[in-house]
């Protein structure tokens, strides 16, 4: 499934979550669809970390200047209008999710001592 097709298929916006968010469930991210190019999108948000490491701000999804993100935030930057609408309908974390996929939300709450070596591992596989 493409982005375009993943916003197609969801619902809320101003009135309320995506139709993916459902937290009364224990096991909603279940339900949750990825991208089908989240690896390459992995792969951009770690170059664009690791070109410049002082930008990757692990404490909030986005800073106050927009200039600094988490590893979920800079997905959804990335993703420009597109992102910035699924974050809309459903949150930072199922927007970065869909984005990014299920191994890079095992990194979404981390230290940022810990997000960097991850993000080189990223870089180095094949």
């Amino acid at each position: 499934m493409n982005l375009q097709e993943v916003l197609a298929n969801d619902v809320g916006g101003a009135a309320g979550p995506g139709s993916y968010y459902c937290p009364t469930k224990h096991d909603y991210m279940s339900q949750v669809p990825v991208v089908d190019d989240h690896d390459r999108r992995l792969r951009e948000v770690v170059k664009t970390v690791l070109a410049s490491p002082d930008r990757l701000q692990m404490e909030s999804w986005h800073s106050d200047c927009g200039t600094n993100h988490c590893i979920a935030g800079w997905a959804i930057h990335l993703a420009g209008e597109e992102g910035a609408r699924l974050e809309a309908l459903n949150g930072p974390e199922i927007a970065g999710y869909i984005l990014l996929g299920p191994e890079a939300k095992g990194y979404f709450y981390s230290k940022k001592e810990h997000a960097i070596p991850w993000l080189l591992q990223v870089l180095v596989r094949p």
